[in-house]
């Protein structure tokens, strides 16, 4: 702040100082000002109106955020300080602060704080300035309408005011306003919830438009270098990725130079051949049903490349397109010759989030974008190239890589691991496992040794000749934030973004796990050698001694300076594995429990939440989006206890609760079957029986099945392997009882199909949790009347009504949550009576609810056929109240379902007055409803 001049400083600062818990924010804002010797106006002594200046729409939010910083020297001469929540002028949340300040104090003060009164220079203006002056101040006072700006009424000025009609504007103004953000919020629901029934790519695809879009990085750090602004950032993107896809001479020192010499020769004096040997596999023109077979993998929804041609444009273009893409792809085989626009590629960096520093460029992943075309030329390829390796009956790539290969992954992987774990821990003998971090692997790819690799696995003729210039000659530039930067060349990698960048990394890192084999300083598991598990670039080496270890350790660094790998110390690591290792086993429930809070509630602005979308979307978001991303890879957690148990029940009946508006004092048993959700126990089972199928149904070669069909053996011949995978995946097949399909896959080798082996679990677990669900009601008498209302574990009739009734949404919450509740014993401070089921006596029995409860059966009549609605009004007391709270027995049944819908919606509107005014009396009794 300048010395030279007095500075005030007002506005929202969204952060309170008066709290006795600061947050980060609001202690950085008391630093500022107690260095700059500056005074908050609204906490000052002497202030008129309310302690806040903020308050939420629904009124259960107030706070001080608003605030005027004055100089201290300021602070003794305000003649009037006052936050003002009545001021007329005020549409927004937030009052206006008010401070009336002595300027003369300035004349006691240095010079340095002197201020001169401005005035116009009439002098140096001409005729039609000040005649635009005087029209304009005319206009000003001649206004019939208080200035925005002011909150005093000047009588001299304005003769005829009509505070009321201004009321009235005022209160037109924010209830327009109120309909259109109405309008706003149910056009973002509905958009949201058409994508929750569709797939999850769509449906964070329509969260991420709705969400507050985050700034870009104001700045970025790199090689010494800082860009501040746009354009400098484009540039510097530009050096960077310029930098990483070049050879660094100076780390020639780290590799064996003379191997590098040799290999590059190699290429040399291949690519240089004229006239290579014809190669049936590749060297035969493309056809029109091969290309049609790529075409159908391709996805819609896809970002195009510098061709401006997406996917949509190839898919219905027809077989005029379909014969003209036939016909260029032939001619790039016959003059062995790639387009420019194939080779070219647009970067796109991106955010990894995690709270990463902004500046550093590490801290992005590089999107490329390509050709469409190219994209489809180099799927029509790669289908050539695993038919070559099919016919010659070679395994490619190594069982042992789990990346990038169909019926493998990172389940698979893990369970490869735990297994290999389990086995040594059961044989009472250590486990050493060395995880290695391959730095920027997909980036750094010497090209020279992957087209060496690649001619050796049979890939020769025109393919290498056009593989070898799409890549030797590739090209990129960055887009960022609309700017362009100029195109740089690539040198080495295997080309972000492309189809084949996955296979040709799996090629060029086969070896390494073929040499690793070659050490047998690998761990042994049965006939099974396992020096490692892969990842794609992720490396796990396992040995049984340190020696054995460090065979492997040298393997890989042979092979790195061999091929120029580099690996990242920092990131790299060994555990050593025995029946002593002290290991926190409930982490990784801590960390789902805590995942699972986290990834609801982050979809709050998007309406997941008891004021925005119904009960039924939320729960379908609850289960097909938020718990696979948290539960993953449960299905090799192996046997939980109990405890970790009870912490993912506890989240999923916060979260139950939450949804439904309920308190943490709802019963537990109600509170979930409401929305129709199985434990969290039996969703995690489900997962491992699916898993249980796959597995079964992997094929022979795979290691991951291997290990599962010996851990099968060992356990028919001893069942002492509590603590296996396998073993846990046997226990969840009793349990469910379908322990029949492990013996008939044991005898016939036979598993059910994906789909009806899905069915077949789904079913089983929802037998076994209705009949769960059903004895734990039968045990608990106080919700005998719950059991007759929802006798069966599905989603509640009434929240189902909340998706034809919107607008009752709140209404029926309030019936489902009544009807939920406990039977108890309480007194009605209304009526000052006792009784045994507060609930039964608040809507049936109470008199000061005489004239509500009498509207409310007068709209029954009035909505149902006559016959009917004797029917209901001849049931007893009991029976009639479980009619009123959603039960369907055999007079209801026969109801027309219009007529029952329409029935319960008039129930929920007039049972609502009812419930606003018995509220406290069941909040006195525990019945918290957070409505």
């Amino acid at each position: 702040m300048s010395v030279d001049c007095v500075t005030v400083i007002g506005g929202d600062f969204n952060t309170d100082i008066a709290v006795t818990s600061l947050s980060s924010k609001s202690k950085n804002v008391i630093d500022f000002i107690t260095k700059n010797n500056l005074s908050p106006v609204p906490l000052m002594s002497g202030r008129k109106g309310p302690d806040f200046t903020f308050r939420s729409k629904d009124m259960t939010r107030k706070t001080m955020i608003d605030y005027i910083f004055i100089p201290e020297f300021f602070c003794n001469g305000f003649t009037n300080l006052e936050v003002r929540n009545n001021c007329p002028f005020n549409v927004s949340d937030h009052y206006p602060v008010l401070i009336f300040l002595d300027m003369n104090l300035l004349c006691n003060t240095s010079n340095k704080f002197h201020l001169y009164r401005k005035v116009l220079l009439w002098s140096r203006c001409d005729e039609w300035e000040k005649k635009y002056y005087q029209t304009e101040l005319d206009k000003l006072l001649n206004f019939e309408v208080l200035p925005l700006n002011s909150c005093e009424i000047n009588e001299n000025y304005i003769e005829h005011i009509n505070s009321n009609i201004y009321k009235d504007k005022k209160r037109e103004f924010r209830k327009h306003k109120r309909n259109a953000e109405r309008l706003w919020e149910s056009e973002k629901f509905a958009d949201v919830q058409k994508a929750a029934e569709m797939d999850i790519g769509q449906f964070y695809r329509v969260v991420r438009k709705h969400r507050q879009q985050k700034s870009p990085a104001t700045c970025l750090n790199y090689d010494g270098n800082t860009a501040t602004n746009n354009g400098d950032i484009c540039k510097l993107w530009s050096t960077y990725f310029s930098d990483l896809y070049t050879p660094n001479e100076h780390e020639n020192d780290n590799f064996d130079q003379s191997f590098y010499m040799d290999v590059t020769e190699k290429i040399r004096e291949y690519s240089s051949q004229i006239r290579k040997p014809f190669n049936a596999f590749f060297d035969v023109p493309y056809t029109e049903d091969e290309i049609y077979e790529q075409i159908k993998t391709l996805k819609c929804g896809k970002a195009p490349g510098p061709d401006y041609v997406c996917n949509e444009h190839i898919i219905y273009g027809g077989n005029t397109l379909l014969k003209w893409i036939c016909y260029i792809f032939n001619i790039i085989l016959k003059c062995e010759y790639i387009p420019l626009l194939y080779r070219h590629g647009i970067i796109i960096p991106l955010y990894k989030g995690n709270n990463k520093d902004k500046s550093n460029p590490n801290s992005y992943r590089a999107i490329v974008l390509t050709s469409v075309f190219g994209k489809l030329h180099d799927k029509t390829v790669l289908r050539r190239i695993n038919k070559m390796l099919t016919a010659l009956d070679k395994t490619f790539p190594d069982p042992l890589q789990f990346g990038f290969v169909p019926e493998h992954g990172a389940i698979p992987a893990l369970y490869t691991l735990k297994e290999c774990i389990n086995g040594f821990m059961k044989s009472k003998s250590k486990l050493y496992v060395g995880f290695l971090d391959n730095e920027k692997a997909f980036d750094k790819i010497w090209h020279d040794g992957l087209f060496l690799k690649l001619k050796e696995i049979g890939v020769t003729g025109k393919l290498w000749n056009i593989l070898f210039m799409s890549y030797k000659s590739a090209s990129a530039h960055v887009q960022y934030n609309g700017l362009t930067s100029d195109n740089f060349s690539i040198s080495q990698g295997v080309g972000q973004g492309r189809v084949l960048s996955s296979w040709l990394f799996s090629l060029y890192i086969n070896d390494l796990i073929l040499q690793l084999i070659s050490t047998n300083c690998g761990i042994r598991i049965g006939y099974l050698n396992i020096p490692a598990i892969l990842l794609a670039a992720d490396t796990t080496l396992l040995s049984a001694s340190p020696k054995g270890l460090q065979g492997l350790l040298d393997c890989v660094q042979t092979y790195a300076c061999k091929w120029r790998l580099k690996y990242n110390g920092t990131k790299s690591c060994v555990l050593a594995f025995n029946n002593n290792t002290d290991v926190d086993i409930k982490v990784k429930t801590k960390n789902a429990a805590k995942k699972l809070k986290k990834n609801l509630h982050s979809l709050y602005s998007a309406g997941v939440n008891p004021k925005g979308l119904t009960p039924i979307t939320n729960t379908l978001i609850w289960k097909r989006f938020v718990l696979p991303t948290a539960l993953y890879s449960c299905e090799v957690w192996g046997q939980l206890s109990n405890s970790e148990i009870e912490l993912l029940e506890r989240t999923q009946r916060y979260v139950a609760r939450y949804i439904q508006c309920m308190d943490k004092y709802s019963p537990t048993d109600s509170t979930t079957s409401n929305l129709g959700l199985w434990s969290l126990e039996a969703v995690i089972d489900k997962f491992k029986l699916l898993f249980f199928g796959r597995l079964c149904r992997s094929k022979s070669c795979t290691t991951h099945k291997k290990l599962f069909n010996m851990c099968i053996s060992q356990f028919i011949l001893d069942e002492n392997a509590e603590h296996s995978v396998t073993y846990n995946l046997i226990r969840t097949l009793v349990k469910y009882d379908l322990f029949s399909f492990l013996e008939t896959y044991v005898n016939e080798d036979y598993i059910p199909e994906k789909v009806l082996w899905s069915k077949i679990v789904r079913q089983s677990i929802e037998i076994y949790e209705e009949n769960r669900w059903k004895s734990n009601l039968e045990n608990r008498n106080e919700l005998k009347r719950y059991s007759k209302i929802h006798p069966t574990l599905c989603e509640h009739r009434l929240i189902r009504l909340t998706v034809l009734y919107p607008d009752a949404k709140l209404e029926l919450l309030v019936l489902v949550a009544l009807g939920s509740a406990a039977i108890k014993k309480a007194t009605c401070t209304l009526c000052n009576k006792q009784s045994l089921d507060i609930v039964k006596h608040l809507i049936m029995e109470c008199h000061v609810l005489l004239t509500e409860r009498n509207v409310m059966f007068y709209k029954i009549v009035d909505e149902l056929p006559i016959q009917k609605s004797v029917d209901i009004f001849n049931l007893d007391d009991d029976d009639l109240l479980e009619v009123l709270l959603g039960a369907v027995n055999d007079i209801v049944y026969d109801l027309d379902p219009i007529d029952w819908s329409r029935m319960m919606y008039y129930i929920a509107k007039h049972v609502y007055p009812m419930f606003k005014k018995f509220r406290h009396v069941l909040f006195e009794n525990r019945f918290n409803f957070e409505f």
